[in-house]
């Protein structure tokens, strides 16, 4: 896809947002979508209790309806965005629990840990105290759930950022991962910690407020496919991102988030919950439309904030009610299994730190590495690994110890392969394109050396550093 279609595409999704707005704004005066009369434990008294902690993929941000006070913005703001359709609460009633929900929208660890996150709420509603005080309020509880980090490692910001961006969002990709791997918490007191460390103390934080509990911590579900999957709306996508754009989000972004995660679940002793692939076959572009577990584009007003449009589309990228029921059937299946067992947390395991990530194109420079598929070159095996760089300007690189006459195959990050053939010296220029900055300007060469060996090139912008 040119930049300019990028372009032209972007502001075609801009203008269907501002749209749906629009019409989102018309209904937003006789439509309160936090005044709900469900009520938030559904079995009070009940000797099982149950503690829901974490962010907007525990609190239920995405549905239609939310707990009163937990959507406005006036008098006493409160935007936790609660939801009788969040899997916690469909646990906690599936199990007959009492449900002690304090997960909050926006959420990051700092928030469950040290900090409130909305002080003026009413004294009824979470919120206004830090989550892991209103859990040392019920430290007689059995089960904990925790959910968070995702707002730490700027998930949110960076599914938007890919898909509103009429450019590739892959230039901010070596930024989004060094951040993730090495976090500057907002907090004064925590500048600099890592997300890992933030999580190991979190959950042992939790295990020490609640001794008697089961803690379960849980990951992120992959929200997105790789590839178009026939039979599905499989163009839902193609104008707002593309298929590199997905493949680094599932294969690097999330895959690492989790990972994080689960170091951080095993180093503190308690149980993950592995909810990656919860969405599978309802993903978005996966389902046919209206049956997708996430939405795209989520429109929701918020109580006292009728007139701004990007406070409408909070519900964006969220799992709707769907998605909800998928986790709380994965979460309940654990919790079961895991929860009335003698021992309720599992022995904490000394992982120093996580293992070091690699981008998934690097390594170190000898193999053997597995080979290449769905490319026109035919090997075994790759015996060499070597990272090359080059201005942005450079549009080639000269090969000249391919084997002769050989085919020489290449691509753009995640995008398919192409070919050439060397000539009878084994020469061959190739094309690359280093325009922008970062993971977006990997560019994979696959060749045969011309005593046999097969060499991949990772050719990649020149930092200025």
């Amino acid at each position: 896809m040119t930049v300019g279609r990028r372009v032209a595409l972007g502001l075609g999704s801009l203008i269907m947002v501002v749209l749906l707005g629009g019409i989102a704004f018309l209904f937003a005066i006789s439509w309160r979508s936090d005044d709900t009369p469900v009520a938030v434990d559904p079995h009070p008294g009940s000797q099982l209790k149950l503690v829901a902690l974490g962010d907007s993929y525990t609190s239920g941000e995405g549905a239609r309806r939310f707990f009163q006070h937990t959507n406005q913005r006036r008098p006493q703001r409160n935007e936790c965005r609660r939801a009788p359709t969040a899997y916690p609460r469909l646990v906690a009633d599936e199990l007959g629990a009492t449900l002690v929900f304090a997960a909050c929208s926006g959420a990051r660890v700092h928030h469950v840990l040290d900090q409130p996150q909305y002080p003026e709420s009413r004294p009824e509603v979470y919120g206004g105290r830090r989550q892991l005080e209103v859990l040392r309020e019920h430290s007689d509880a059995d089960i904990v759930i925790v959910g968070v980090g995702g707002n730490d490692a700027r998930f949110g910001d960076i599914g938007k950022a890919c898909v509103m961006s009429p450019f590739s969002c892959l230039s901010k990709a070596d930024s989004w991962m060094a951040n993730l791997e090495a976090l500057s918490d907002p907090h004064p007191r925590d500048h600099g910690r890592p997300l890992f460390e933030r999580l190991v103390e979190l959950y042992q934080a939790a295990r020490d407020t609640a001794p008697h509990a089961a803690i379960f911590a849980l990951n992120y579900p992959n929200p997105l496919i790789e590839d178009t999957v026939a039979g599905a709306d499989a163009e839902c996508t193609r104008d707002l991102i593309s298929k590199p754009e997905r493949r680094f989000l599932v294969r690097e972004f999330i895959r690492r988030l989790n990972e994080i995660i689960e170091f951080a679940a095993v180093r503190a002793g308690v149980s993950l919950i592995d909810v990656s692939e919860a969405f599978e076959g309802k993903r978005i572009c996966e389902a046919l439309a209206g049956e997708s577990a996430m939405n795209i584009i989520g429109i929701g007003p918020i109580d006292g904030v009728h007139l701004r449009l990007d406070r409408l589309l909070h519900n964006s990228f969220h799992p709707n009610e769907r998605g909800h029921a998928l986790l709380a059937r994965m979460v309940l299946r654990e919790v079961r299994a895991g929860a009335f067992t003698g021992q309720r947390n599992p022995e904490p395991v000394p992982i120093p730190e996580p293992i070091p990530w690699v981008p998934r194109p690097y390594g170190p420079p000898e193999g053997p590495y597995d080979f290449p598929s769905q490319t026109q070159c035919q090997g075994e095996q790759v015996d060499f690994v070597f990272p090359v760089t080059a201005t942005k300007e450079a549009r080639t690189v000269r090969i000249a110890d391919a084997l002769p006459n050989s085919t020489i195959c290449h691509r753009l990050f995640e995008h398919d392969w192409r070919s050439v053939s060397a000539d009878a010296y084994g020469e061959a220029d190739i094309p690359i394109d280093l325009r922008f900055p970062g993971v977006a300007s990997t560019n994979e060469i696959l060749y045969q050396r011309n005593d046999g060996a097969w060499l991949k090139l990772i050719v990649s912008q020149q930092s200025l550093d």
